[in-house]
């Protein structure tokens, strides 16, 4: 993993653009045309108050081709509506292809040791959508467990579930 750069603007834009991603993700496709993503990019790039992640593979372990294949997000670290030192986790795999390889399951793990360690960070919570099973299963794996959320006093909000995760 690494952060995100300018550089990473043709992919992201695709990605931004892909409503078939939307299906496993919170929110709905905008459509965003390339200017809206370079602004975007640049504020994440900027942003003090959170970290935006290139997830990348290289096959065979050869570094000079590492292949961009997702993204993640810390965000509103320090400055959590629950807690003042926590982190929203938000992550995507941008195709169907690299989904169950295991790959998501490496990056939220090294965005964790990153919160915890670097970061000291008491907690990161993320919010997933109850029927994206295959993620609550990485998610569990690396700690994440649900909890109540605080604003609608529920688990599951319209099929949201909210997780949480802390240092062990």
């Amino acid at each position: 993993m690494r952060l995100l750069e300018a550089g990473d603007l043709d992919r992201i834009h695709a990605w931004h653009n892909d409503a078939s991603l939307y299906d496993f993700l919170i929110g709905t496709c905008r459509f965003p045309d390339r200017d809206a993503t370079r602004r975007w990019l640049d504020e994440c790039i900027a942003a003090t108050d959170r970290r935006c992640f290139a997830i990348c593979v290289a096959p065979d372990g050869v570094d000079a081709d590492e292949r961009h294949v997702g993204n993640l997000y810390l965000r509103t670290i320090g400055a959590g509506r629950r807690r003042s030192r926590d982190a929203e986790l938000e992550i995507f795999l941008g195709a169907a292809r690299d989904r169950g390889r295991g790959i998501g399951r490496r990056a939220v793990s090294l965005a964790l040791q990153h919160a915890f360690g670097e970061l000291g960070l008491e907690s990161v919570f993320l919010r997933v959508l109850a029927r994206n099973e295959p993620a609550i299963r990485v998610y569990r794996a690396c700690g994440f467990v649900e909890e109540p959320d605080a604003e609608a006093g529920t688990a599951t909000d319209a099929g949201v579930l909210t997780m949480r995760c802390r240092p062990s």
